[in-house]
């Protein structure tokens, strides 16, 4: 064992400990030691990252990159870093320099910056291109799960479902694979089988409140006001509700023969978004009633 090899282990020791600061120190000698340089440069990113010190993990990154063009995996930690922090674009320069042939996970970090960025159709071909060349990845379910909410985005509901059903095949205790399920049966207007996946996703995790909204929409469809009341109630309590949300509701309290609570809703819908004309007749005939 070197001294590089002995420094490293040493400071991996002080990470263990929790005395980061310990690790840090050594690991900042090490970036002058050629056969250290790499691994201290991840681990100072993983340690300046857990500290929150996020602008010298893109410098220390950034540094190591522009002298060594050449290291892909250390273009991939990065990326990965720049999409946990919402850096779509900057992740999408690093991916760049990365060789999708060597490295076929460049495809589906390529796909989710592009989605986030909301550039469906790019974002639909680096997904596409991931699942062809990467059959057995672990990250496949996840791929086809984000092609499921380009082509719900889309209007394409057919090929949404499609895909969603080839998610759940591998994520069938994945709250969100049944939530997607439901959005997408709700659109093809077959609110039975949506509500099937909502029963699913609200067993698997009630503590999402998004759920309590899609539930609310389709009991409303299904005519069961009392049973849509309770869970946009639940939504418009727990989340940060929106326009449409308090309408959904004013209307479940109307049918329910509640009609001040209805009005109080109506209201504020009306205040988040003062142009709907439906909102603003619904006050009026309870006004007049």
């Amino acid at each position: 064992m070197n001294e590089s090899e002995y420094k490293l282990k040493q400071a991996r020791e002080f990470e263990n400990k929790g005395q980061d600061l310990h690790a840090l120190q050594i690991y900042l000698a090490l970036l002058n030691q050629e056969d250290s340089k790499r691994v201290a440069t991840i681990r100072l990113a993983i340690i300046y990252e857990k500290m929150d010190r996020l602008d010298k993990v893109s410098d220390i990154l950034n540094a190591f990159i522009s002298e060594q063009p050449d290291d892909e995996e250390v273009h991939i930690f990065f990326a990965h870093y720049l999409i946990r922090h919402e850096e779509y674009e900057e992740s999408l320069k690093v991916l760049s320099s990365v060789s999708s042939e060597n490295n076929a996970d460049v495809f589906y970090l390529a796909g989710l910056s592009n989605y986030k960025l909301d550039e469906l159709r790019t974002a639909e071909i680096n997904f596409k291109s991931f699942t062809q060349s990467a059959p057995g990845s672990e990250l496949l379910p996840e791929a086809n799960l984000y092609l499921a909410k380009i082509y719900l985005k889309k209007g394409e509901y057919d090929k949404a479902l499609e895909y969603a059903k080839k998610s759940e095949s591998f994520l069938s205790q994945n709250f969100n694979v049944h939530l997607l399920q439901a959005k997408i049966l709700y659109k093809k207007e077959m609110y039975f089988h949506a509500l099937e996946s909502i029963n699913l996703a609200l067993n698997l995790n009630e503590t999402d409140c998004s759920v309590y909204k899609w539930a609310g929409k389709v009991f409303m469809k299904l005519g069961e006001y009392k049973r849509a009341e309770f869970y946009l109630s639940e939504y418009v309590t727990l989340c940060d509700a929106e326009a449409e949300a308090f309408s959904l509701l004013g209307i479940a309290y109307k049918q329910n023969k509640k009609i001040k609570e209805a009005l109080s809703c109506f209201k504020k819908s009306l205040k988040i978004d003062p142009e709907n004309e439906k909102v603003k007749k619904e006050i009026e005939s309870l006004k007049t009633n």
